[in-house]
């Protein structure tokens, strides 16, 4: 004869009561209220990095492009990607500047690249020899000139407004040939930078 009794005496459903499916859940929710200020701060600190990088990537192709070409190449911030507008680093163009007129478009001009470094947050600002004349070029030689001719340095801050004063700036820095990114400080209004 057969027993169809449980033999382990348990005659009770398994699962979960709602008292530790609550707590569980309480847990959950204080581990994501915790978290997710955390990765809103690596977001935007991973998108100025990335903003300062096409930055610096975009003066080197116009270096190597000048030096390539044997002709003067341009950078100059653009609304539209194809001519120099505004003051808004966010997107820049990059072009050989064959008539030495310092816009594209001209007889021989050629754009070389439509760069864009906007991410949310990120303000891109030159310094004052930069915002002179808003245009940054390499001449044959490789040597960077912005405003005047005869200056030969610059700046160009990559700011976020989504972090703390502290670690919200990274400075695109160009000195004769020698193309650099430091770490500075920033203001909470992520001002323009100094020469």
């Amino acid at each position: 004869m057969r027993d169809d009794k449980n033999r382990t005496g348990n005659t009770g459903v398994g699962g979960f009561t709602l008292i530790e499916l609550l707590v569980t859940l309480a847990i959950l929710a204080l581990a994501l209220v915790l978290a997710v200020p955390s990765f809103q701060g690596i977001i935007a600190r991973n998108r100025l990095t990335a903003a300062a990088n096409e930055l610096v990537a975009t003066l080197q192709i116009a270096r190597t492009e000048a030096i390539r070409r044997n002709k003067r190449v341009v950078i100059c911030p653009s609304t539209d990607g194809s001519s120099c507008q505004g003051t808004d680093w966010r997107r820049a163009v990059v072009f050989v500047d064959a008539n030495a007129d310092g816009n594209p478009g001209g007889a021989g001009d050629t754009v070389v690249r439509d760069v864009t470094a906007s991410a949310a947050g990120v303000v891109i600002q030159g310094s004052p020899n930069v915002s002179s004349n808003n245009r940054i070029w390499f001449a044959a030689d490789g040597l960077v000139r912005t405003g005047n001719p005869a200056i030969r340095t610059g700046r160009l801050s990559v700011c976020s407004t989504r972090l703390p004063a502290a670690e919200n700036s990274r400075e695109v820095q160009f000195a004769v040939s020698r193309i650099s990114v430091a770490t500075a400080s920033g203001t909470a209004a992520c001002s323009a930078p100094s020469d």
